[in-house]
């Protein structure tokens, strides 16, 4: 592909996952996995005959997870000035998900192109059903014990190497059922983010090292990371200016139908 058109999609990539990121409280890699995927396979990037079959999946979860380092970074930062961080949280989470998302960087190299292209499209219609209901799982008394918060920790870590996203979408959702308030809930999330996405970078990047692919670091893609970062890191802010003045559960609705087609569209991809 034309290194220029490259450039131009991923800018656009960048812009929608950073946009609808900041409008209805997503993480990009929901919208940035599915993109590259798709693009990767239709312009035939990382052709089969020259690189193992499942590089195109790899790739994507290294350049979104690296991609998210630059998100969660800022949205961190303002968490951090508001005091908003239960830090106690943080302590209890951050080993077992930096655990959790090594090991799946680690599954995801021995998985076949199939298998996680249908886990993503599996995880892509999970998030597109709470967003289209609403659901907010029901409230437990008390925080978990230490060894449930280690299970709990571990499972969102691996869940999240492998979708190729922030914890967001699985840190928040399990905090609140922990009877977490949503503020806390999200600063914590936030702020997990950060170590989730660069253990991912991490993982994908030494993963991929034995793997020589121009233009990357391992499993991470330069020209396709750099785009894809500075287009979130605008577009992120302008989505939240908006979402204060729009209402939001129609626009989460009609984003979840979105969803379920993307999702579609990545397990038919699977087979």
């Amino acid at each position: 592909m034309d290194p220029v058109l490259l450039v131009l999609i991923c800018l656009c990539i960048g812009s929608i996952a950073g946009f609808l990121g900041g409008l209805l409280g997503l993480g990009g890699g929901v919208i940035v996995v599915p993109a590259l995927i798709l693009l990767f396979d239709t312009v035939g990037t990382f052709d089969a005959s020259e690189y193992p079959a499942n590089t195109v999946v790899l790739v994507t979860l290294g350049t979104s997870m690296a991609s998210i380092v630059f998100t969660t970074l800022s949205s961190s930062i303002a968490q951090f000035r508001r005091n908003a961080v239960d830090w106690e949280i943080v302590k209890n989470w951050i080993v077992y998900l930096i655990l959790g998302v090594l090991l799946a960087t680690v599954i995801a190299t021995h998985l076949p192109a199939v298998a996680t292209k249908l886990f993503i499209g599996l995880f892509i219609a999970s998030i597109a059903t709470v967003m289209i209901t609403n659901w907010v799982p029901k409230i437990r008394n008390g925080p978990p014990g230490r060894g449930v918060t280690g299970m709990l920790a571990s499972v969102g870590g691996v869940i999240c190497g492998l979708a190729g996203i922030g914890g967001g979408n699985v840190v928040v959702p399990t905090l609140l059922f922990f009877n977490t308030k949503v503020v806390t809930a999200t600063a914590a999330a936030s702020t997990l983010g950060i170590a989730i996405s660069v253990a991912g970078t991490v993982g994908y990047v030494l993963n991929g090292l034995p793997v020589e692919i121009p233009g990357a670091v391992g499993y991470v893609y330069l020209p396709a990371l750099i785009p894809i970062a500075i287009a979130c890191a605008i577009c992120a802010p302008m989505g939240v200016h908006v979402a204060h003045r729009v209402e939001g559960q129609n626009l989460r609705r009609a984003f979840g139908i979105l969803m379920y087609l993307v999702a579609a569209r990545m397990i038919y991809s699977a087979f």
